[in-house]
């Protein structure tokens, strides 16, 4: 009872905190952050919804103008005379005296103007909205915006491609330390490891992505305690819970998985360097770790549909559960089998020359290395890296048709796979752990 006390207290404090920026942030008026919201929407005008960034060694990869319109669109809708109601239902195309109707959040895609029924055109939305040219206005209730908090304060000085080069910057920074630090605690081998994986899911071209930074700023910040902290944290739980929720606070549905898999990846390499883990050991990690983040990014979701419910007079949580239900099912077009499919196909034909490698290694390795393939010690090394590789798909399997429509992003789940791989590899090879484990 106390342990749970405590969970209830972090997380109303939580949420408190969350509300509190939502409105702070959204006390700013829309008019002083206007000038760079016109400089944003011709940037974006001038790019369109999908615009692909020409990446050395792995061709055109498309970026999320959609929704960074769509955040841009919506930070700027906001009502400051309104701050808690207007951030807790996230208009968009919002402008007071000129909208002359609001819709509600409904189940499903998220509609847009009459003007554009024939094709969804977010980046045209903004631009119209600037110029006063559209009447009709969307409530995006579902989500919490959180993003809201960091980007109307930099939309006061800054504008799209000014902020885009600053979040590069502190990603890239963040990915050196930890490099780094990697480096001083396991080696060079899993600096290097890590670093293909960043290559592999365009880490250090995520500046140019508004809606998918956010993640990896999140994961980057937990990895670096963590390695500071040499993974040695009192309460793991209580921490993971937290990261749930602050995952859930600012993210969009595109790789919440990467919050979890990363650090909990990060905490079985330290770990299994002071020393061997058991079965029960391992099982005990998982338990601490997920369901703590499982139960924070789904309670503080749930919350979010509530607060709306309770202080708006809306009737988000009907909406929302079905919305689930369409984020899994949809409308039956897609199998679990596609999910899979064409997410894997965007990192099979982004990092082809990669991935031939690492199965070219294990199949040598499994012919010359047989015995120790079946050696029980060495097996239960790796089984961490296994279940952790295959949480991606846990996650399309479970979100069918959101993985399905949104590969083009959603494939960065794959990052533990590609790394868990990789590690994997290295521990089969590693001459060190085969001499040992022989003995």
């Amino acid at each position: 009872m106390k342990h749970i006390l405590k969970f209830v207290c972090i997380f109303t404090i939580m949420i408190c905190v969350f509300l509190t920026l939502l409105v702070l942030t959204s006390m700013i008026p829309s008019e002083y952050i206007r000038e760079n919201v016109i400089d944003s929407s011709e940037l974006l005008s001038q790019e369109g919804n999908k615009r692909k960034i020409n990446i050395p060694m792995k061709g055109l990869v498309q970026f999320d103008n959609y929704t960074d319109s769509l955040m841009i669109n919506t930070a700027y809708s906001i009502d400051s005379s309104t701050p808690l109601y207007s951030s807790l239902v996230a208009r968009k195309n919002y402008i007071p005296n000129v909208t002359e109707q609001i819709y509600e959040d409904i189940s499903g895609e998220l509609k847009s103007a009459s003007k554009y029924e024939e094709e969804y055109n977010p980046v045209g939305e903004l631009k119209d909205t600037l110029n006063g040219e559209v009447k009709e206005s969307f409530e995006y209730a579902r989500y919490w915006h959180g993003y809201l908090c960091v980007l109307r304060p930099l939309l006061l000085v800054l504008n799209l491609k000014l902020i885009r080069i600053l979040i590069m910057i502190i990603l890239i920074l963040l990915a050196v330390f930890f490099l780094k630090n990697i480096h001083k605690k396991l080696g060079i081998v899993y600096s290097i490891l890590f670093l293909v994986g960043f290559i592999g899911v365009e880490y250090f071209y995520m500046g140019e992505s508004i809606q998918g930074c956010f993640i990896f700023l999140i994961t980057m910040i937990v990895m670096n305690i963590l390695l500071r902290k040499n993974a040695n944290i009192k309460n793991i739980p209580m921490c993971f819970f937290v990261i749930g929720m602050i995952t859930n606070f600012f993210d969009f549905l595109t790789n919440p998985v990467i919050t979890l898999g990363m650090p909990v990846m990060l905490i079985f390499l330290l770990k299994q360097k002071e020393k061997e883990l058991g079965v029960k050991e391992t099982i005990k990690i998982f338990v601490k770790t997920c369901i703590p983040w499982i139960i924070g990014y789904g309670l503080t979701w749930i919350t979010k549909w509530v607060l709306v419910d309770v202080i708006c007079g809306k009737e988000l949580i009907r909406t929302a559960m079905s919305q689930v239900l369409f984020r899994t099912k949809g409308t039956g077009q897609f199998s679990v089998s596609f999910a899979w499919m064409i997410n894997m196909m965007y990192i099979l034909c982004q990092f082809v020359i990669e991935i031939i490698i690492c199965v070219g290694i294990i199949v040598w390795g499994v012919i010359k290395n047989k015995k120790h393939l079946t050696h029980k010690e060495f097996l239960v090394k790796i089984l961490p890296y296994i279940f952790i590789g295959i949480m991606p798909y846990i996650w399309y399997s479970i979100l069918v048709d959101h993985s399905s429509k949104h590969s083009f992003f959603t494939y960065r789940n794959q990052i533990l796979t590609l790394i868990s791989l990789l590690i994997c590899c290295y521990k089969f090879f590693d001459t060190n752990q085969l001499q040992e484990e022989k003995r």
